[in-house]
C-alpha cells in the first residue's frame, strides 16, 4: 500500500495498481480513471462543518454530499432513488425533492395527478387504452366529445350536454340533464323515481318494452307512452282517499253529460290500430275537466301534431255510474207505476 502524508503535485499522472491512502490534500488537474476493479471510497459524516468541495456520504440520507458556501448539499441533482420506507421513487431537481410517478409492485399507477395525451385517438387506436387490448379505451372524437369503446366498437359517448350508450354499434339510450331516452326494450330491476316528464317511445324499435320489476314513481310531470300501451298484471289505480279531497258532492247532471257525449270508432294515426273512444274536442265542449293537454306528438307518417288534447277516461266512469243509477231509479219508478 502506498501512503502519501503531504500535498502532492504531478504533471504527467501516476498509475496505482494497489490500494492508496491520501492523508492530506491531493489536487487533480485532469481526470481520475478507475480500472475494472478500481473503487473510490468517500468518508461518511454527519457534522455541519467541512471544507469547500469536500465530499462525504451523509449518515442521515445515505446520499453523496458536497460542502459549498458553508453548507452540505446533494452532490448529484436530478438523481432518481427508491424510498423504501414510503415505497416510491423520489428525485431531486436541485431546488427541492420531487415524487416520481411510477407503477407500484401491485400494478397501480402512483403519484399521478392527471394523464394527458397529445393525440385524440380513434375507435381503433384510442388515446388511452385499457390492458393489452390496444383498440379498447377512450378517445376524443372532438373537443366536446369523449368516447369509450371495446374492440373498436363504441360503448359510451360523452358529449357536453348528453351521454349516449351503444351496443353492437346501435344506440340504446340517451341521458341529458333533463331527459332519459331508451331506444330498445328496457328492464328496470330497482325502484325508479321520475321527477320530470318521462317518455318511453316504442317507435324507435318495434315492440319496444319497458319492464319495471320494482316501483316506478312519477313524482311530478307525466309518464308518456306515445305509441304503445301500458299493461298491468293487476289493477291500474288512482289516489281516491277522502282525506285528499274537498268540496265533495254527487254529480247531479251525469245522465245529461253522458247523453251529450258521442262514442266513436276510428283508426289511430299514432299506432295504426282501430279503436273505440271519444273525440277530445267534443268532450271538452261537454265538460272541460274531462280533457287535458297532452303536448306534441309525431304520427306514423312522420308529421307532427302540436298541442294535442287527451280524454281522461277514468273521469268518465263516475258519470256512467251516476247515469246508470239515475236510469235504474227511473226504471224502478216506471215498474212501480205499472203495478
Amino acid at each position: 500500500m502506498a501512503k502519501v502524508s503531504k500535498s502532492w503535485f504531478t504533471r504527467f499522472g501516476i498509475d496505482v495498481e494497489g490500494d492508496s491512502t491520501l492523508a492530506d490534500t491531493v489536487n487533480f488537474l485532469g481526470s481520475i480513471t478507475f480500472g475494472a476493479a478500481g473503487r473510490f471510497f468517500a468518508p461518511a459524516g454527519s457534522g455541519t462543518g467541512g471544507a469547500t468541495n469536500q465530499l462525504r456520504i451523509s449518515t442521515f440520507t445515505n446520499q453523496l454530499e458536497i460542502y459549498r458556501n458553508g453548507a452540505w448539499s446533494p452532490a448529484v441533482i436530478n438523481a432518481l432513488r427508491w424510498d423504501n420506507a414510503n415505497t416510491r421513487f423520489r428525485g431531486d431537481n436541485g431546488a427541492g425533492e420531487l415524487t416520481i410517478p411510477h407503477v407500484s409492485n401491485t400494478g397501480n399507477l402512483e403519484n399521478v395527478n392527471r394523464v394527458r395525451t397529445t393525440e385524440r385517438g380513434t375507435s381503433n387506436s384510442p388515446a388511452l387504452s385499457c390492458g393489452d387490448n390496444t383498440n379498447s379505451g377512450y378517445w376524443a372524437a372532438s373537443a366536446t366529445q369523449l368516447d369509450f369503446g371495446v374492440n373498436g366498437s363504441r360503448r359510451y359517448q360523452h358529449l357536453d350536454n348528453a351521454t349516449n350508450m351503444f351496443i353492437g354499434g346501435t344506440q340504446v339510450s340517451r341521458i341529458t340533464s333533463t331527459l332519459s331516452t331508451f331506444h330498445v326494450a328496457s328492464a328496470f330491476n330497482s325502484t325508479i323515481t321520475v321527477t320530470g316528464t318521462s317518455t318511453f317511445n316504442g317507435t324507435t324499435v318495434q315492440n319496444a318494452l319497458a319492464t319495471f320489476n320494482a316501483a316506478l314513481t312519477v313524482a311530478s310531470g307525466d309518464l308518456t307512452v306515445s305509441t304503445g300501451r301500458i299493461l298491468a298484471g293487476s289493477n291500474v289505480v288512482a289516489y281516491s282517499d277522502k282525506r285528499i279531497k274537498s268540496d265533495i258532492k254527487t254529480v247531479s247532471n251525469a245522465l245529461q253529460l253522458v247523453n251529450s257525449m258521442r262514442g266513436v270508432e276510428y283508426d289511430n294515426l299514432l299506432t295504426g290500430a282501430h279503436e273505440f273512444g271519444f273525440i277530445a274536442q267534443e268532450v271538452q265542449e261537454v265538460n272541460e275537466s274531462l280533457v287535458v293537454h297532452a303536448g306534441d306528438v309525431v304520427l306514423l307518417d312522420g308529421s307532427k301534431v302540436n298541442d294535442t288534447k287527451a280524454v281522461s277516461y277514468t273521469n268518465v266512469i263516475p258519470l256512467l255510474v251516476e247515469s246508470i243509477k239515475q236510469l235504474t231509479k227511473e226504471l224502478e219508478e216506471l215498474k212501480g207505476n205499472k203495478q
